[in-house]
């Protein structure tokens, strides 16, 4: 009898798992693979079950790794991780958030703008910035930028500013992506900011959390990304 191939294999994993999504499960397998043959890797220098292992969890959520702006693969030895971009992040806190918001609105704040940040108090009872754009065709550099979480109660809008040392803390800055797509990267860093702070209800993803178990004790500094490029999405 002939050794199943990896694609073979992770199909039966699923199968035997009892994915609800299997289709979808399979995009993981889809994703990876081409991943790794253009990072010149190969299946068998990776973590296979572990890889299943997460795939399964994220596929019965409903996280399609083939959507722009949703995953991004990184290698940390032999292990495979998955890097929550803000529209997986977005679809988890509209499926599974308590008290999501109904938008939430990012912005980048430049040397030349006005902007000011308006906090809840008596005099206001809303929370929100004012950024005003002095300069629109030479708006200086990037200095930071905000996030509004926007509430059909307008009494729960949030506010939250990042400085750009605040948002390079959170991406590796000598990265390709960095230095090619600066104010996209700001700009998906400090949407992941503001939806990471929408509570999940766990009680419907204890898989989900089981596969992120280890993830804060990696050093992303010595990882190699594995992940489509802004200009692909």
């Amino acid at each position: 009898m002939a050794t199943p191939t990896f694609k073979e294999s992770f199909i039966a994993w699923v199968q035997e798992y009892g994915c609800k999504n299997e289709e979808l499960a399979i995009n993981y397998y889809t994703r990876l693979d081409q991943e790794l043959t253009k990072a010149g890797k190969t299946w068998p220098q990776i973590n296979f079950q572990d890889f299943v292992n997460k795939s399964i969890a994220y596929a019965n959520i409903g996280i399609d790794p083939l959507a722009p702006k949703t995953l991004s693969f990184v290698l940390f030895k032999d292990n495979v991780v998955f890097i929550e971009d803000v529209r997986c992040m977005e679809t988890l806190a509209r499926k599974y958030g308590i008290n999501c918001p109904e938008n939430i609105t990012v912005e980048l704040i430049y040397t030349t703008d006005k902007f000011a940040l308006i906090k809840k108090d008596l005099s206001h009872p809303i929370e929100g910035y004012v950024l005003e754009v002095t300069n629109v065709f030479n708006r200086g550099e990037i200095c930071g930028g905000v996030s509004l979480s926007e509430y059909k109660n307008t009494s729960y809008n949030k506010a939250r500013v990042m400085s750009l040392a605040d948002i390079e803390k959170r991406v590796k800055t000598n990265s390709s992506f960095w230095t090619n797509w600066k104010p996209e990267m700001c700009e998906k860093t400090i949407g992941k900011n503001a939806w990471g702070k929408v509570v999940l209800d766990t009680t419907q993803l204890a898989d989900y959390y089981a596969s992120k178990s280890n993830e804060e004790e990696l050093d992303f500094s010595k990882v190699e990304e594995l992940s489509f490029e802004p200009e692909q999405e």
